[in-house]
């Protein structure tokens, strides 16, 4: 008995021993990765370790892991709770006030910021730090209540993740592709430490260049580019030239250098690219942030000729095949504090950056100047639908102008930066014009001219050579629903809104509106409900000043699906994913300046319906449909269901909605068709019309038509008053 109850006591001993060895591996390994900065890892350890509650150190420690994997409530309890415990560490007030501010409540922050100021010496390093603080409170307060200028969204998974994600760039070449810089944890080389050296605890991943497209609605999985530019080190991209066929990156080695490099997508991938000395950007010296506006143009960040160390933004023009010294975009622009990642948009006149400075909703807030008059106008911030009291970096508008990718750590990210993407209510217009020159770099040249007493050349007094007019691109796509209320959701009003822009901007364009559908209800009521969703976009295109002259409405039903809406019997979720859209069919002369490309959704061979396909072959000649009826509401006849190839449009000027049967290349096809209906449904006053990329011809344009397609001769001699 005795030996029993010596055993049992042992075994007590043993397993709390194993207990207390567990909770100091928990513990070591806590401070371990806090001190390594890496407080996601330190948090799960200070979560193991039982004893954190009753410590004010280890609160204070597990509090800051939450403010900086943005959970500022928890870090709020733990310092609360650390002065509880008595703590003596004062600084528990500076991380409150961090974490307050984190969460907009600025009230608070400066509460919290004004109780650490009381404990600090004015001789501490910190106490005008800390002034500056408390005035970052007062603006962002007063800030967060400018008007909401967009609708700003985390672009999630798969591009987001709990590491950092930066500096967005859209290809020049592929719209819906968008490269950016991560350290996730598939980064080549794995985590190393700042000697090169493996190191699972201290180690970090570098960042490597990643890219990834949305496709039909969805983000495709990331990808890493060419495996020559992404290595063990750190590797963060910076943009592409003017036609896309270079991409500038920064390569930070281990030992602190950065080099600017360029790839340039050749086939040969054994080909290491090589660091570029010959521009005025110098990443060897600090540079950062290059935009290459074009051939002949650069901007970037620099504090090369800063006395303060902060950053400023700089421009740099060639002319000769030499490039200039780096140019201070002066005072209105650049600031005591740091202004970093410029981006100027497409007509020279507007320049957006982040900067630091007090008057921001906090951190990097987005800012923007324009250049008006000969001058850059004073910094205006972005406000809170851009904004957040974290950091906003490498804001990038896309070419239509409704929309901006950028950066930021803000409370909704899923751990450090994340990618946001911005839908304005209004377009940024500037970014859809296309200019030869620029008016502050042309401004600056000509005083640069005059103070070295060399003429300036002006309109009056020199021969200006004409010149070309660039082709603006738009990329088309449709508007997908699930719903009816999904017509006019935030994604699909950026894209009326961008329409509606390039409407505005292009007056001799038309577009066609067809709405198509899965089989819903009956051919019938899919037919018209379809038009009825079209006449959605159109009203909201009115609304927005587009001429109801430049906008056809037609509806499809389902009649015409491209993708297959049963496989084997069985309904496809694909077909309910890309045949439920209204397409945009624009009618462009040739002289517009303007060059559409389609995105249509992409289904494969097998999974496709050819009907689509074969109607849209045809629209590219001359046309003949039958016109059936012409009506105020829902035709309802049982014959319709015979055919498989109606068509609805509607006539605003009648305000009715007309039916059509056929799309024939031979008039006669149609003819006999018509001829079919009438003997066999006893219908009478139908008539052929004539259509030229699903528009409908007038007489003087049968006319003029008649010589381009032979086929009209046919129908332009059975016609009476031809």
């Amino acid at each position: 008995m005795k030996w029993l109850c010596n055993s049992i006591i042992i075994f007590f001993l043993l397993l709390n021993g194993e207990n207390v060895y567990s909770q100091k591996s928990h513990l070591k390994k806590a401070e371990l990765f806090f001190d390594a900065g890496k407080y996601a890892q330190a948090l799960s350890s200070y979560h193991n370790y039982k004893k954190v509650n009753k410590s004010a150190d280890l609160l204070i420690k597990r509090g800051i892991c939450y403010l900086y994997t943005n959970q500022p409530d928890l870090c709020i309890e733990d310092m609360y709770q650390a002065e509880i415990l008595k703590s003596i560490n004062y600084k528990r007030f500076f991380y409150t006030a961090k974490a307050y501010f984190l969460k907009g409540e600025y009230e608070e922050a400066a509460k919290f910021y004004k109780r650490y100021l009381n404990v600090l010496k004015r001789s501490n390093a910190e106490y005008d730090l800390i002034i500056k603080e408390i005035e970052r409170c007062g603006y962002a307060r007063n800030l967060r209540y400018l008007p909401q200028i967009a609708f700003t969204e985390n672009l999630g998974k798969p591009l987001n993740s709990e590491f950092n994600e930066l500096k967005p760039k859209q290809s020049p070449n592929k719209a819906e592709r968008y490269y950016f810089s991560s350290d996730k944890n598939d980064a080549t080389g794995g985590l190393r430490n700042e000697k090169g050296i493996t190191d699972i605890v201290k180690g970090k991943f570098a960042y490597d260049i990643y890219f990834s497209e949305f496709l039909e609605g969805n983000w495709t999985s990331v990808s890493t580019t060419n495996q020559m530019i992404n290595t063990s080190q750190n590797e963060v991209i910076q943009g592409f030239n003017q036609e896309g066929t270079i991409l500038y990156y920064l390569k930070k080695n281990f030992d602190g250098q950065t080099f600017l490099l360029a790839d340039t997508f050749g086939t040969d991938k054994n080909i290491l690219p090589k660091p570029i000395n010959s521009l005025p950007f110098k990443a060897e010296l600090g540079d950062q942030d290059l935009l290459m506006f074009n051939d002949s143009l650069m901007v970037f960040s620099s504090k090369r000729y800063s006395k303060s160390g902060d950053y400023d933004l700089f421009y740099a023009y060639e002319h000769n095949n030499l490039w200039s010294e780096p140019i201070n975009f002066g005072p209105k622009v650049n600031s005591s504090f740091n202004e970093r990642a410029p981006y100027l948009i497409s007509n020279g006149n507007t320049l957006y950056f982040s900067s630091d400075r007090l008057d921001g909703l906090g951190g990097f807030d987005v800012f923007k100047s324009n250049f008006v008059n000969g001058f850059w106008t004073d910094h205006q911030n972005l406000g809170p639908s851009i904004n957040s009291p974290a950091n906003e970096m490498d804001i990038e508008f896309a070419a239509d102008g409704t929309t901006a990718v950028f950066s930021s750590d803000r409370i909704q990210s899923f751990g450090g930066f994340d990618l946001y993407i911005s839908y304005f209510k209004e377009s940024v217009y500037g970014q859809l014009e296309i200019t030869e020159s620029l008016g502050f770099l042309d401004l600056f040249r000509a005083k640069e001219q005059s103070s070295v007493n060399t003429p300036v050349m002006t309109k009056e007094n020199s021969i200006q050579p004409k010149q070309p007019i660039k082709t603006k691109e738009v990329i088309s796509k449709p508007f997908y629903y699930n719903t009816d209320d999904d017509i006019l959701s935030p994604g699909n009003m950026v894209q009326i809104r961008t329409l509606a822009d390039i409407l505005t901007i292009f007056p001799e364009v038309k577009v066609i509106l067809q709405g198509h559908t899965t089989p819903e209800i009956s051919p019938n009521a899919d037919l018209y409900f379809s038009v009825k969703r079209a006449e959605k976009v159109f009203n909201q295109l009115l609304k927005m000043g587009v001429n109801k002259d430049m906008i056809l409405i037609q509806g499809f039903g389902s009649h015409f699906p491209l993708a297959a809406n049963t496989i084997n019997g069985v309904s496809s979720t694909l077909a309910n994913k890309v045949n439920k859209r209204i397409d945009i069919q624009w009618i462009i002369s040739p002289e517009t300046p303007l060059n559409v490309k389609y995105d249509t959704p992409t289904v494969l061979n097998e999974f496709r319906d050819n009907r689509w396909d074969m109607f849209q072959s045809k629209n590219s000649n001359v046309t003949f449909r039958i016109q059936i009826a012409s009506t105020n509401q829902m035709l309802k006849s049982e014959w319709m269901s015979n055919y498989k190839d109606f068509i609805i449009e509607k006539d605003r000027l009648a305000d009715k909605y007309i039916y059509t049967l056929g799309n024939f290349l031979m008039y006669q096809e149609a003819v006999d068709l018509m001829k079919q209906v009438e003997s066999q449904f006893l219908i009478s006053n139908l008539k052929v019309y004539l259509y030229l990329k699903s528009s409908r011809l007038n007489k003087t344009e049968i006319q003029t038509y008649s010589d381009t397609f032979p086929e009209l001769m046919n129908y332009i001699k059975a016609q009476d008053g031809f």
